[in-house]
């Protein structure tokens, strides 16, 4: 326990005192992003010796995805290697939870890149809790990707999908490249929850009242349950790391509090609940057009229409994107690793490596950041004729992607304005902790959105420093 307050104590006087190089990211005038973006376009002659990045990771053991990746890149003649350093070596076995002992492997991993010459490239797979990832990136502690775009004459943004880049673009400047991403929404049939895609608490709630008292809100239908689908997946758009204000106190979090409270007590028991009870709700991520399209198929079976109604909100826009797997390159390396760090991130998002992420993803799918390869990944589920599957002994024709699936894809992605923002770990159980107490009647919803509004806004300012 010494241990683990010694590192936090650190962590914020760190975090804290870095406050005012925070304008790094919009500031910083180095060569590697004022000047051009790589060696190879800038006329530069190649070092003597090879420029080491030093790439950040969460994991032990071989074999996880961009090792061969790393592996493939060291073995270009291009004059930089990537050495791994792994932060899961900074994880307390001895805490007392899981979550908490890899907490302070995150904690290390972000007091190394304040401090700078530790770390050169990070990326999601560098966190056990992305929610880290977040607040450091808003401290300033990442060098703008769009510039070194910009600035490489080799290279063509527009080849890359732009619109979820602009997403994570912070007043003009991105900080992190993501790799693929998935579009994370609610979706029901149209007969209960309505055609339109996205909704408002108010929307939500109008169309669960005039269900048949058969329908299940979803498959555990008890409060927590209900707010586990409702807010629990959609709980970052309450927080901004970048301002440090939490938003838990609206008329729209208290509202939802009220309606997942009109529900009963969840028996712990699997066999209570009733499974073959009509959904009016469900979780989904859409990452695949594989998945998709089995996800409409399986609505279609049912004669049911589809419709992606995103998490409820004040402005009915409650889907958002998930970038999965995105790199950093952190501002304090010096101008050479930089060049070395972008020149990775560039070969990761080139046509021929997303190409041959699809296949390492053959299974579940993925939506490639290139469009090249967005576009592949359609037609490579596109076809005519029978689809023949099998699932529990029977078989059915589930046919193929077709072209209005597609573009209906494609247009809700682009009407898709929000992104993933993942709590770190201590606020997850404040807000468990509160929600709790209100759904055992300790006090009202207001009192409870209250509760965690204190709370939580005492912890994300604490953490934006």
């Amino acid at each position: 326990m010494k241990k683990i307050l010694l590192l936090i104590m650190a962590a914020s006087l760190l975090l804290v005192s870095c406050s005012s190089n925070g304008t790094s990211q919009t500031k910083e005038s180095s060569s590697a992003e004022t000047g051009t973006a790589s060696a190879k376009t800038s006329g530069e002659e190649k070092p003597a010796e090879d420029v080491i990045i030093t790439y950040a990771v969460n994991y032990s053991g071989e074999g996880k995805f961009y090792d061969k990746y790393i592996e493939r890149f060291n073995e270009m003649d291009n004059g930089y290697k990537i050495k791994v350093k792994n932060y899961n070596d900074f994880a307390d076995d001895t805490a007392e939870s899981y979550e908490i002992g890899h907490a302070l492997a995150d904690m290390q991993l972000n007091l190394d890149i304040m401090k700078g010459d530790v770390v050169d490239l990070v990326s999601s797979a560098s966190y056990f809790n992305q929610g880290y990832y977040d607040i450091i990136e808003k401290k300033g502690a990442f060098a703008d990707l769009n510039t070194m775009m910009a600035n490489d004459t080799d290279f063509d943004r527009t080849e890359l999908n732009e619109h979820v880049l602009s997403l994570y673009e912070n007043d003009g400047s991105l900080f992190r490249m993501p790799m693929q991403f998935s579009v994370e929404t609610l979706a029901g049939p149209a007969k209960y929850v309505g055609e339109k895609e996205n909704w408002t608490v108010d929307e939500m709630i109008e169309h669960y009242n005039a269900v048949p008292e058969n329908v299940s809100f979803n498959m555990k239908h008890d409060k927590y349950g209900v707010f586990m689908n409702t807010i629990r997946g959609n709980l970052g758009s309450f927080i901004d790391y970048e301002k440090g204000t939490a938003n838990f106190d609206n008329p729209e979090f208290i509202k939802i509090l009220e309606f997942c409270n009109r529900f009963g007590e969840s028996s712990g028991i699997v066999n209570d609940v009733d499974s073959t009870a009509p959904l009016f709700l469900r979780t989904n991520s859409i990452y695949s057009f594989k998945g998709y399209h089995m996800d409409l198929w399986e609505f279609s079976s049912k004669g049911d229409e589809c419709t992606f109604v995103g998490y409820p909100s004040d402005d009915g826009s409650g889907a958002f994107i998930d970038a999965g797997y995105a790199f950093s390159i952190c501002s304090s390396a010096d101008d050479d690793i930089k060049r070395g760090a972008w020149e990775f991130i560039k070969m990761m998002v080139s046509e021929e490596v997303q190409n041959e992420m699809l296949e390492d993803y053959s299974d579940d799918g993925v939506f490639p950041i290139n469009n090249k390869s967005f576009e592949k990944s359609a037609k490579d589920c596109m076809g005519t004729g029978e689809n023949i599957i099998s699932m529990q002994g029977t078989e059915y024709d589930v046919g193929y992607l077709t072209e209005d699936e597609y573009e209906r894809l494609k247009t809700y992605i682009n009407n898709t304005k929000k992104i993933k923002t993942t709590l770190y770990t201590e606020l997850y159980v404040v807000i468990d902790e509160e929600v709790t107490k209100f759904f055992n009647g300790e006090y009202t919803a207001e009192e409870a959105a209250e509760m965690i509004q204190n709370r939580a806004s005492i912890m994300v300012s604490e953490k934006a420093g």
